[in-house]
């Protein structure tokens, strides 16, 4: 069982890395208008990763039990458990019920198929992520992120794509009519994609990386930290060059993360995104739990200011170009969730079908160009408007008590790194909410569902151990 176990492990982590990557195969197309991603099925590679990963985790379970009692044992877990699964599980049965009767049987079976995916992906990392080590798993997505900066900055300098189809990058340049721009004095600009199929995703992924990164900066240690850093001894002098080397090397990659969110040109996302980081330096900063990172958060964020205007100096033009546009976009945004409102007045039930938004926007205004023939760019109103208002209830619910369950898990909190994690969840998950009312990513796309499910598990895997942990310590009523 230990070779299943490393291969598990293993399949884990190239998930992880492989998050940007839509290397995919077309199963079926629609016929209609819109982008490929609205009007067809895919398999993709990380599609065949999660199989795997499940299927090894299943066999690995019955190992030492029968099928009938691992089911009975995640029955169990579900019954006594706080009501987040229950919330899923009603949020699954309404998304099953919006979609039957189906007006496309290959569609609506496809939907549902890639709900319980990504359901079971979640449940999948609750109950396995604490075997494995959170530096190990931070540092392969800090690692993925960064490439994708890489990427970004030389699609930006060569205004096209870079041919990596084996990755899953998109064909891009500034003339073709189905990719987002930006137009700068008279010339358009390539907004960078990376290996994701829109830049709003690459934005989000590197705003999630540079919080990861800071969180590992914060925790390491400082020429402060020692109890009398002017006689160290030769080992410890040794340690504190290693550690002052790894946090340099870290903040040059926060550098490049910042220069690949700017490259995208996602107004929400980096307004947002920016809002969050010094947030949780600020909270860091006041906070009296975390004396000893006040100066750590103070002097990050004055080096994140400085790496700030410098990013905002090399691309003065460009970003003066994108964020002076904000009323025209503002206007076909306020057009697209009048229409999402108009479908939830129509069938708030059960709304018009998981996935079939762009269907019945087309039927209505069949005169829109394909690069606006889309889902609304709010993730809420698309959940409401394609699977109805109690599908909505529950998933908020869902989202309602993690938060509730995270935030406890922080003030029970005592061990001083642990705290530090968890305010960073904390603050990552308000982002996530935030700009889930300006993109439709995570619950359209494959990469946004991946690692909008990929972030849900670890903030409960997270809030769940401390309760375990302290219901062992006979601390939880």
């Amino acid at each position: 069982m230990n070779i299943i176990r490393r291969l598990e492990q293993t399949i884990f982590y190239l998930l992880i890395f492989s998050l940007p990557f839509q290397l995919r195969f077309v199963l079926q197309s629609f016929g209609i208008r819109a982008l490929a991603e609205f009007n067809s099925s895919f398999l993709y590679f990380t599609d065949i990763l999660v199989a795997i990963l499940l299927v090894l985790f299943f066999v690995r379970y019955l190992a030492n039990q029968s099928f009938r009692g691992f089911l009975r044992e995640r029955w169990r877990t579900i019954h006594e458990s706080d009501p987040l699964y229950i919330f899923l599980i009603a949020f699954f049965i309404f998304t099953l019920l919006a979609s039957f009767p189906p007006r496309s049987l290959g569609l609506s079976f496809y939907q549902v198929v890639k709900v319980a995916e990504f359901l079971l992906f979640f449940v999948y990392i609750v109950l396995a992520f604490k075997q494995y080590s959170l530096t190990a798993v931070l540092k392969t997505f800090i690692a993925s992120s960064f490439i994708q900066a890489i990427i970004a900055f030389l699609q930006f300098t060569f205004e096209r794509s870079l041919s990596l189809k084996l990755l899953g990058e998109a064909v891009l340049a500034p003339d073709f009519p189905e990719v987002v721009k930006v137009f700068v004095e008279r010339f358009f600009v390539l907004r960078s994609y990376g290996t994701f199929s829109h830049p709003n995703l690459l934005a989000i992924f590197l705003v999630i990386g540079i919080f990861f990164t800071l969180y590992l900066i914060l925790k390491k240690r400082f020429f402060a930290d020692y109890p009398n850093p002017e006689f160290l001894p030769k080992e410890e002098e040794r340690s504190l060059f290693k550690d002052s080397f790894t946090r340099v090397f870290m903040i040059v990659i926060v550098f490049w993360l910042m220069v690949g969110l700017f490259l995208t040109f996602s107004r929400a996302v980096v307004i947002i995104g920016w809002i969050t980081i010094f947030l949780s330096l600020l909270w860091l900063y006041r906070a009296s739990w975390s004396k000893f990172l006040k100066h750590r958060a103070f002097y990050l964020g004055m080096i994140l200011v400085g790496l700030l205007a410098l990013n905002v100096l090399m691309l003065k033009t460009e970003l003066l170009a994108r964020f002076g546009s904000v009323a025209a976009q503002s206007f076909e945004a306020v057009s697209l969730d009048k229409t999402a409102v108009e479908f939830i007045k129509e069938k708030p039930l059960f709304g018009v079908g998981a996935g079939y938004y762009t269907f019945k926007l087309n039927e209505v205004s069949p005169d829109l160009p394909p690069l606006l023939l889309q889902p609304v760019n709010n993730i809420y109103l698309l959940i409401a408007a394609e699977t109805g208002l109690i599908s909505l209830g529950f998933f908020i619910a869902f989202l309602s008590y993690l938060f509730y369950g995270l935030i406890k898990a922080f003030r029970r909190e005592q061990d001083l790194t642990a705290k530090l994690w968890k305010s960073q969840l904390i603050i990552i998950f308000i982002f996530m909410l935030a700009i889930s009312f300006f993109h439709h990513g995570f619950w359209t796309l494959q990469q946004g569902q991946l690692l909008f499910w990929f972030l849900m598990g670890i903030l409960v895997a997270t809030a769940t151990e401390t309760k375990k942990s302290l219901t062992a310590q006979g601390k939880v009523r």
